[in-house]
């Protein structure tokens, strides 16, 4: 992630002097906070993908049960959740709505995140801190169920 950074910098760099504009970079603590926030969402699907990779024992299965979590299951599991009143709160617990909300809250336009396709959100969006507690505990989550998994039934 941290390569890939690099070389949009660069890019952005050689076609700004190329076309001869005056660019501005936001602050480095802005950066900093941007690739942090972008490690703790990886860092949760990934947890979550070997869960699900060490739930199912293998790697293809888990890749589609992760893809049509992430992609459709999470979104109807929400719309569910919204119908109904006294489920609704539970919404906020879902990692694509923190994740959504921790990207909105390091500066991404919540009309960006309601775009079309299979990865589209709408809201309801939380607080940043919320979103980065949830996520740190989603992750956590994921990875002791993983560990716990791996050490009493693959290890011996």
């Amino acid at each position: 992630m941290l390569a890939s950074f690099l070389i949009s910098v660069v890019a952005s760099a050689v076609i700004a002097l190329l076309e001869d504009v005056d660019s501005s970079w936001p602050g480095v603590w802005t950066i900093v906070e941007a690739m942090l926030g972008a490690w703790l969402i990886v860092a949760v699907w990934t947890a979550l993908g070997v869960a699900l990779a060490i739930v199912s024992r293998g790697t293809s299965l888990a890749i589609g049960i992760g893809l049509l979590y992430g992609l459709a299951l999470e979104g109807l599991a929400e719309a569910l959740l919204r119908q109904v009143d006294a489920l609704e709160p539970l919404v906020q617990g879902l990692v694509r709505a923190n994740a959504y909300s921790l990207a909105g809250a390091l500066g991404m336009a919540e009309a960006d995140a309601a775009g079309n396709g299979p990865g589209s959100y709408a809201g309801p969006f939380v607080d940043g801190l919320q979103s980065t507690l949830v996520l740190l505990a989603l992750t956590v989550a994921f990875t002791a169920v993983s560990a716990t998994l791996l050490t009493r039934r693959d290890v011996t």
